[in-house]
């Protein structure tokens, strides 16, 4: 997408300038500009995941709480099914962490796919919350 986007700029500069100096300058230009606005819109999308993991985190303590209330009276195979499904989750939890981190260290290619493992991740972690959640209701 980012090599696309900067091969138009350079298409579309080199045939409206006149000098070849000024062709590149203005080239450098718009490729500093495209590549300045690459990652703002990498760090937004950061930011948003980094809140929905926020929010991810409270509704994963509250469900743990609840869950270990409810364990206190349930049998040894209870308790236990029950801290697998903690395990898990916290296991995918901090799997998104990581990858969170290595995103903002990554560009270009790299960071498409950390981004898109980052996506999997967070439906796999949002799903097996729900499931955790209605097993408790």
């Amino acid at each position: 997408m980012l090599a696309r986007s900067l091969l138009i700029a350079f298409l579309s500069l080199a045939a409206s300038c006149g000098d070849a100096e000024e062709k590149i300058e203005r080239v450098q230009d718009e490729l500093r500009k495209t590549g300045q606005a690459a990652v703002e819109a990498m760090q937004e999308r950061m930011a948003v995941w980094r809140d929905d993991l926020a929010e991810l985190d409270a509704e994963l303590a509250d469900w743990k709480q609840k869950a270990r209330e409810q364990a206190e009276t349930a049998g040894a195979e209870a308790k236990q099914k029950l801290q697998s499904t903690i395990d898990e989750l916290e296991a995918k939890r901090q799997q998104l962490s990581e990858k969170l981190l290595a995103a903002g260290e990554a560009s270009g290619a790299a960071w498409d796919e950390i981004a898109s493992g980052f996506e999997s991740g967070w439906a796999e972690l949002k799903a097996g919350l729900q499931d955790a959640k209605e097993s408790i209701e």
